[in-house]
């Protein structure tokens, strides 16, 4: 497919200044504000060539409102012969309004509101809740902290606020400084859990003032001996062991 395709193309090439017209892809026109991406020109200029770089990229010369963000070299797809009209020369001449990087202060952020993280082009981005000054609260955007370098103070005093509701919540106060658990209306316990006796009685051993008696060992007497059956009483016995019971004289 490439190899008849190859043979139908023309190479374009340009020389250090020509006079070009540039293409700017949708991602290129994000520093632009205030107007419609379907308002815009497909194609700007017309920039001069300042520089050739490679085989197929060329370097132009900016404009004065041209942003930072936007790299002047492009590829030579990207690019197309700018044609003057020798009769009219003002005919080239772009008479609307020129195209002008988005406007930095003119809103005014007044507080901090929220903090959030998210997930864009497979990388975290923190976010801030902005509330501007002068606007109402529906008003309020979310902000990456890249744009609000001018803000530090601003977010750093927000971040001290929220590690200060933290700790007060640890503590057992809620954010707007209650608590968070009523003091108890019972009446207190008392000091032991052992209820008193009364005093019509002896005084019991666990509140008594004296020390507590010892408690009794476990007894130790020697197991007593096999009881000798009645019948056997009256027989003759051959034994001097008292610990067994003897065996009859006739069974011997």
């Amino acid at each position: 497919m490439k190899k008849h395709a190859d043979k139908n193309r023309r190479s374009q090439e340009f020389n250090v200044g020509d006079k070009v017209m540039v293409k700017l892809l949708p991602q290129d026109r994000k520093f632009l504000r205030g107007r419609d991406s379907h308002l815009l020109q497909k194609y700007e200029g017309p920039l001069t060539i300042v520089k050739k770089i490679g085989k197929m990229a060329y370097k132009v010369d900016p404009p004065h409102w041209w942003s930072r963000q936007l790299h002047p070299v492009f590829h030579v797809s990207m690019l197309k012969p700018f044609y003057e009209d020798t009769a009219d020369p003002s005919r080239g001449q772009i008479k609307r309004q020129g195209l002008k990087p988005k406007a930095a202060g003119k809103r005014v952020a007044e507080a901090i509101l929220n903090d959030r993280v998210i997930i864009a082009s497979r990388k975290r981005h923190q976010e801030y809740l902005v509330k501007w000054q002068g606007h109402m609260d529906e008003e309020n955007t979310w902000e990456r902290a890249a744009d609000l370098s001018a803000y530090a103070d601003k977010i750093e005093a927000y971040h001290m606020q929220k590690l200060t509701r933290a700790s007060t919540a640890l503590v057992g106060e809620n954010v707007t400084g209650c608590p968070l658990h009523p003091p108890s209306t019972a009446p207190p316990r008392p000091s032991s859990s052992v209820p008193p006796c009364p005093s019509n009685r002896r005084p019991c051993a666990l509140t008594s003032s004296s020390s507590l008696a010892p408690m009794r060992p476990s007894s130790t007497a020697p197991a007593r001996p096999t009881a000798v059956p009645a019948h056997a009483k009256s027989q003759q016995w051959r034994s001097k062991d008292p610990g067994r019971i003897p065996t009859p004289i006739w069974e011997k």
